[in-house]
């Protein structure tokens, strides 16, 4: 045992106690080297695959989908869980409109108060709004100068 530590020993330098010598292949160089050497081994290690997406998607179900030009009121809609999306789109229709815009504001179906204002754009887009509110029945209201548009409200199914 103590030839092979000693072997180690003669690489690394001396095995005696108390004495200090250096074998010429632990120069600065070579222990640089082997240094190097030892973080590539160490970092050799294959890299994680690019993350995929995530196995878990969240299921929404479509509440309505409405389309048209110029201002309007959508049919009432009812959210079981007030979590909903509104995946959205404004095209230019017809002639520049000097001051085209979109906007989309979700009222309480049963008081008719506005709630929030979904979207509210200024010439073409897309896009995806988030509503939260608590369960009840909505309607959309729609205000649209020179735009085309149409709006898909999905609900978050639990």
């Amino acid at each position: 045992m103590s030839k092979v530590l000693g072997s180690w020993f003669w690489i690394l330098g001396s095995a005696e106690p108390g004495t200090r010598t250096q074998h010429p292949a632990l120069s600065t160089r070579n222990l640089l080297l082997l240094l190097v050497l030892f973080a590539a081994a160490c970092g050799a290690q294959q890299a994680a695959p690019p993350s995929q997406k995530s196995k878990y998607e969240i299921p929404w179900s479509t509440l309505g989908t409405y389309s048209g030009h110029g201002n309007e009121q959508t049919p009432s809609f009812t959210s079981d869980s007030g979590v909903m999306r509104i995946l959205w789109e404004a095209k230019p229709a017809g002639p520049p409109s000097p001051a085209p815009a979109f906007r989309v504001t979700i009222h309480s179906a049963i008081s008719g108060r506005s709630l929030m204002v979904a979207v509210d754009q200024k010439g073409p887009g897309k896009g995806t709004a988030f509503v939260g509110e608590d369960p009840r029945v909505f309607f959309a209201e729609v205000d649209s100068n020179g735009l085309d548009w149409s709006f898909t409200v999905q609900e978050r199914i639990n």
